[in-house]
């Protein structure tokens, strides 16, 4: 590979790397309040809601929602790629500056 493709490289797995240990930190604060929270016993007039009687399944919602974003993902790699091999493949015939001037 060459440097530029190999620093591009290196810069994105650091930041797949910085995005999970953020990621992390941030479940951990959530599990560390939601436990707090869980020890708190909460007056009768506060509002609670019911996760059963959910119409939507959150998870089933979220997973379809991302398999849809891995989809355009992939979807967009294959037209840059197209888009790519199209502009640099062998079969391309480029107007010469003499041609142009006539």
């Amino acid at each position: 590979m060459d440097t530029i493709t190999d620093t591009i490289a290196t810069i994105n797995d650091s930041t797949l790397k910085a995005i999970g240990t953020i990621q992390e930190q941030v479940l951990a604060f959530n599990r560390d309040v939601a436990a707090a929270i869980a020890r708190v016993e909460l007056p009768s007039w506060v509002p609670t809601p019911d996760p059963s009687a959910a119409d939507t399944n959150v998870d089933s919602f979220v997973k379809q929602a991302y398999e849809f974003q891995a989809q355009r993902v992939e979807a967009d790699k294959k037209f840059a790629l197209d888009l790519i091999d199209i502009w640099t493949g062998t079969g391309r015939k480029v107007a010469s500056t003499s041609s142009a001037a006539k």
